[in-house]
């Protein structure tokens, strides 16, 4: 689950990253989200397949929050004006969306009802012919109950 996206960035300014966003987080506790379902997003054309998360306690929305509020301190980020929507993306489509709609969306497996979320990760995002590739940086361990 994406909290903060920060498109392309130089590498001197990685520390600073994982410096301020990591440290945002310490002493937070993890989120359990449930999950909702697979969407389509958007729902007409669609361009991302996406798990859909119930962040009903608002956990997510509040670790989201403070990651990019330290980020945006920092002058590392310009935070989104729309709302943050807990989800993980499954998948993305490229060129013409086709007019599948929610409906021929299907998963191999029924996912469990809720995750929990208890690190939050600093990646880098590789770009290649074949596809993105995601490079764990550095990673910060979330409060848990029990």
């Amino acid at each position: 689950m994406t909290l903060a996206f920060l498109g392309s960035r130089a590498g001197v300014e990685i520390p600073e990253v994982a410096r301020a966003g990591l440290a945002s987080v310490a002493g937070l506790a993890a989120a359990v989200l449930g999950v909702r379902g697979v969407v389509a997003v958007p729902r007409r054309r669609p361009r991302l397949v996406a798990l859909d998360l119930d962040d009903t306690r608002g956990r997510a929305r509040d670790l989201a929050a403070k990651v990019s509020s330290a980020l945006a301190t920092e002058g590392l980020h310009e935070p989104e004006d729309r709302p943050f929507w807990a989800h993980l993306t499954l998948a993305r489509m490229q060129g013409r969306p086709a007019r599948a709609g929610n409906a021929g969306v299907q998963l191999a497996r029924r996912p469990p009802d809720s995750l929990t979320f208890d690190h939050v990760t600093l990646y880098r995002s590789l770009s290649s012919p074949s596809g993105a590739r995601y490079e764990p940086i550095e990673r910060r361990r979330l409060v848990t109950a029990g």
